[in-house]
């Protein structure tokens, strides 16, 4: 299925998008975020400043966000993953199959 894209370029999250993209060496950023998080809507618009979205573009890095505005199950699910109870969070797959994504 195609995935659901935002008019800025924001894939919304798909657990099983990600891991096709791993696959196939496509790095993938993830914004774990919601509407309420003042810090999450701060830090979004330093993500999305012109150099990031040309860095980004330059390295083929499909951007997706997972928005936890209303305390999504599948979205809890992944922030225990990561040892989180709670947003922001950030994770970046490089496009490696084998290699953990990094956690900023």
């Amino acid at each position: 299925s195609k995935p659901q894209v935002s008019s800025d370029g924001w894939e919304a999250y798909n657990p099983e998008r990600v891991m096709q993209l791993q696959k196939e060496g496509i790095p993938v950023f993830i914004d774990f975020t919601a509407r309420w998080c003042l810090t999450c809507q701060t830090n979004h618009a330093v993500i999305t400043t012109a150099e990031v979205e040309k860095n980004f573009k330059k390295h083929g890095v499909v951007k997706m966000k997972a928005d936890w505005t209303k305390k999504d199950p599948m979205i809890t699910k992944e922030l225990k993953k990561y040892g989180r109870n709670s947003v922001p969070l950030y994770i970046l797959y490089l496009g490696e199959d084998d290699k953990e994504p990094l956690v900023l």
